[in-house]
């Protein structure tokens, strides 16, 4: 099985992960239109772990969440920190009707302190935030 294929059955599981934790349940009926929007729907719900920047968003944990890994984690191949994007593109979907762009800057299984991922709309929908 190629990268790009195990890739996409790693996010498709953290889609599904992400229905688990309830958190698209609260953001649903939200209609975000805009970086800055869906950073507002966002931040009610984890203010923790959502930054606003310019014309993106970044969501930061300080730690890996998974279950599957936390205990095994330098066992756990990177290719594992897809499971987080699709759980971060998951929660956007709830709450904006625009597809985003989610993309793993950094992950603690690929030797970081934290896990970091940057939120970008497309072009027409980005917003005026502030870079972090």
């Amino acid at each position: 099985m190629g990268v790009e294929i195990a890739g996409g059955i790693l996010q498709a599981c953290g889609r599904d992960c992400a229905h688990m934790s309830g958190i698209p349940d609260r953001l649903a009926g939200r209609d975000a239109h805009s970086i800055d929007e869906l950073y507002d729907c966002l931040h009610s719900i984890i203010p923790d772990l959502v930054e606003p920047g310019r014309g993106e968003l970044y969501v930061t944990y300080p730690k890996c969440f998974c279950g599957l890994v936390q205990e095994r984690l330098s066992l756990t191949p990177p290719l594992h920190c897809e499971c987080s994007v699709g759980w971060i593109k998951e929660v956007c979907a709830t709450a904006c009707p625009v597809p985003v762009e989610v993309e793993l800057l950094q992950s603690v299984i690929r030797g970081a302190d934290s896990c970091r991922f940057r939120v970008r709309m497309p072009k027409s929908n980005e917003g005026r935030g502030e870079s972090p």
